[in-house]
């Protein structure tokens, strides 16, 4: 209980510095795992059809659940993609992703999507950030989806994933799109945009352009930052 006050006080100081500590504050973050892909192998990944497969509508079904993780077919070239249909979040949300494997070819990339507008044609809309594995250095950024094309708002931010349990979360508060890494013990937040294009609740989502299959994907988690109540913050 301790750490829990310490770490919400600690947030609220930064959250008001920043100038939506009011908001924030009186926020309650619900974040759960959503699909942790413990189960039978599936092609496309499904669990009992709580996935859609392919949000632009015009991609290979490449998504699928093989030994326990999430990744892209290796025998299928593109960009692969899926959302979750079974709920919206938000608008004000998270959604974060942990990479087992996080070592792809250069220029491999995964992708984790909140505020999914209209998904299965090629004019959805939301927001996104990629991980791109690069010998130079990995990266991580934040870009806005409009019509299916992309438009980077911020980053991209050097972040080398070096653990099984690291991951990356992308938040949205209102108008501010941030990004944030977690190296198996502290969030760090990465950078920031402030956008106010897509502003309702939408579906969370995953993209990869991986095509060897290397980076893996687990633990899809996240929720909805709802008015009200004390504030859980997670991991």
């Amino acid at each position: 209980m301790h750490w829990v006050l310490k770490r919400c006080f600690a947030l609220c100081v930064v959250w008001y510095a920043l100038g939506v500590g009011a908001e924030v504050c009186a926020q309650q973050i619900v974040t759960t795992v959503i699909d942790n892909f413990n189960r039978t192998d599936e092609a496309p990944v499904s669990n009992g059809g709580k996935w859609s497969d392919d949000i632009p509508g015009n991609m290979s079904s490449n998504l699928e659940v093989q030994t326990n993780v999430l990744r892209e077919n290796d025998g299928i070239t593109g960009t692969g993609s899926a959302w979750w249909n079974a709920e919206e979040f938000g608008p004000n949300c998270e959604v974060s992703l942990t990479l087992p494997d996080s070592v792809g070819a250069d220029n491999d990339f995964v992708g984790i999507i909140l505020r999914i507008q209209g998904p299965g044609a090629t004019t959805w809309d939301g927001y996104q950030s990629f991980f791109t594995s690069l010998a130079a250095g990995d990266t991580v950024d934040i870009r806005r989806i409009d019509d299916n094309a992309g438009t980077t708002i911020a980053g991209p931010f050097t972040q080398n994933f070096n653990a099984a349990g690291d991951a990356w979360m992308l938040r949205a508060m209102g108008s501010r799109i941030s990004v944030h890494y977690f190296n198996g013990t502290t969030w760090t937040e990465l950078g920031s945009a402030t956008d106010a294009t897509y502003l309702s609740a939408g579906f969370f989502g995953v993209r990869s352009n991986n095509n060897d299959g290397a980076i893996t994907m687990d633990n899809l988690t996240g929720g909805t930052i709802r008015s009200g109540g004390r504030l859980l913050f997670f991991p």
